[in-house]
């Protein structure tokens, strides 16, 4: 198998639409800005609230980046690369250019999901204006903070997105790069570890995430 495909193809590969990347984050932290800023919150508890809904469209945006750039790796390694990458001179193989945007796709991930956890712990000087108990609001902080990721021996997202961004890009940590590729239904897939679907993990772990602002949104703006 070739690993070159037509430069027709290049448009393809590189036009990732951005209303695909900012439609569904951006409408959804539409509809909560709206509730937020119908509410009977004075400004300051609306612009704190706000900023944790924020938090959570920038870390759906990374997401759907990082799930974009690992079906593009996948074409990749299934149907070979465009004929530009190979006009330049990258240090390794492909794999490992696309293991490094994938690793990076991943941090921002991490770290964005990170500020919704340090963003709603601002909450909890408010909650007698917000009308929310303190206890529901340490109940939100610790379920932020303790999510885990079994493929990466149990670490909190937390935990990683320090890891990732502090570590990983340092010089003598280039291991944290390496991409693992498994042979599923005649396909090649992109994997962080060598066990269990790590981007399958993280995909319920935003799903519920979104689900958790949700509630925290209605328990702070109820309808009326």
């Amino acid at each position: 198998m070739s690993d070159m495909v037509p430069v027709s193809d290049l448009g393809k590969h590189y036009n990732i639409h951005l209303w695909h990347i900012e439609g569904p984050p951006a409408d959804h932290l539409e509809g909560l800005l709206i509730r937020i800023a119908g509410s009977r919150l004075d400004a300051s508890r609306q612009a704190k609230l706000g900023n944790v809904v924020w938090g959570l469209a920038s870390t759906e945006r990374a997401w759907v980046t990082l799930n974009q750039n690992w079906v593009r790796v996948q074409g990749w390694l299934n149907e070979g690369a465009p004929p530009l990458l190979h006009l330049q001179r990258y240090e390794g193989s492909l794999l490992r250019l696309g293991a490094a945007t994938l690793w990076m796709d991943l941090a921002q991930t991490m770290i964005w999901y990170r500020t919704i956890r340090d963003r709603l712990r601002k909450l909890k000087g408010d909650h007698r204006a917000l009308r929310v108990p303190l206890v529901k609001i340490e109940g939100h902080e610790s379920r932020l903070t303790h999510r885990r990721m079994p493929e990466f021996e149990g670490h909190s997202l937390i935990e990683l997105a320090d890891r990732l961004l502090h570590r990983s890009w340092h010089p003598n940590a280039q291991d944290e790069l390496r991409m693992f590729v498994r042979q599923i239904d005649e396909k090649r897939v992109p994997h962080f570890t060598e066990e269990g679907d790590a981007m399958r993990t993280l995909f319920e772990h935003l799903r519920d995430t979104r689900s958790q602002i949700d509630e925290l949104v209605d328990a702070c703006c109820p309808r009326r």
